[in-house]
This record gives C-alpha cells, sequence and structure tokens, in this order.
C-alpha cells in the first residue's frame, strides 16, 4: 500500500507540473509531464491484502478500493490532458483516441467527452460529435434535475463542479453553439 500511495503523490507532482507547462504554452513538456503519471499509476488493481500478494503469477499489486479510485481518477487525467495537447498540436486522431481511452475509465468525464466531441466534428464524424455532445448535455440535464421527496419545494441544483468550472464554461458555451450547428445541419 505504501508504493501506492508514494506513486499517487508522484503522479500528482507530474500533474502540476504537466498543467504549469500547458498552461505556459509548453505543450512538448506537459506531455511528458502527462505521460509520465501513466507508470506510476499502471500495476494496480483492487484486492485484499496478503492473500492476493501471494499468488503465483500475479502481475498486479492489490490496493484497497479507495486508492484504487485515486489510481483510477489519475489514468483519467492521463489520458485527457494527453488529448488536449495534441488537439493544441493539431493531432486529432491521436487526441481522439486519448479522450477515448479516459472514457474506457470514466465514460461520464466531461473533458472527454467534449474533446473526443470536438475530434469528431473536426474528422468530420458529426453523428460521432453529436453523440457525444448528446451526451454531455444529458448528464449536465440530469445533474441540474433536482431530487425532492412529495410535497417538498424543489430548490435549484448546482452545476456539477466539472461543468462550473471556470475553464469549462468556455467549454460549454462551444457546446451549446455546436448543438444549434447540429439541429440546423
Amino acid at each position: 500500500m505504501a508504493e501506492a500511495t508514494k506513486n499517487i503523490q508522484t503522479a500528482l507532482s507530474l500533474k502540476e507540473q504537466g498543467n504549469a507547462a500547458f498552461k505556459a504554452g509548453n505543450i512538448q513538456e506537459a506531455m511528458a509531464s502527462y505521460h509520465q503519471i501513466f507508470m506510476y499509476v499502471h500495476g494496480f488493481s483492487e484486492g485484499s491484502g496478503a492473500s492476493a500478494q501471494s499468488m503465483p503469477g500475479q502481475t498486479t499489486k492489490p490496493v484497497d478500493a479507495e486508492t484504487m479510485a485515486q489510481l483510477r481518477e489519475l489514468k483519467v487525467v492521463h489520458f485527457s490532458n494527453l488529448a488536449m495537447c495534441h488537439l493544441k498540436l493539431g493531432n486529432v486522431e491521436k487526441a481522439r483516441d486519448n479522450s477515448s481511452k479516459a472514457l474506457a475509465i470514466d465514460a461520464k468525464n466531461i473533458k472527454s467527452l467534449f474533446r473526443r466531441g470536438k475530434c469528431h466534428s473536426t474528422l468530420g464524424a458529426l453523428d460521432e460529435a453529436k453523440a457525444d455532445f448528446d451526451q454531455i448535455l444529458s448528464l449536465e440535464v440530469r445533474s441540474r434535475t433536482p431530487r425532492v421527496a412529495a410535497g417538498s419545494r424543489a430548490q435549484p441544483v448546482p452545476l456539477p463542479a466539472t461543468l462550473a468550472q471556470p475553464e469549462n464554461r468556455e467549454a460549454m458555451r462551444e457546446l451549446h453553439a455546436l448543438k444549434q450547428k447540429f439541429k440546423e445541419h
């Protein structure tokens, strides 16, 4: 477990280095940092301690559910941020592939859905782009729909944190503009 904790800390540090490089416009340096994250979060599986470690031929190290959730999140960050870097460099196919890999881990990741939709749109795959954008809007609508008990007053529900973040507001504006283009198409 100590190895996983150390690896998570290293991966978080690499994420911060990559974010700083990206913000400074050094896309190649950001990509190098994001790519290294995978080396630290790969090779673990959700398991139950000592009995799992003694299995012959075991290729992954068992960790608890909470640690595995952190590792999965960092894998999504790895793929999603690499996708953004590839988009900035014009490598649309690689950006689409990395977005799809992130979505294989977390199918509801707004940033990855948006980036993959943008890639599909750029590549002329409008049906696929529309499917990704529709999924984002569906997630947005579900997150805004209040769940209340019978007889109680509905209170407005804030956007999920991922949509309310300032860097995602622009993405949501672009999403709504693209949605309108799809309606006209």
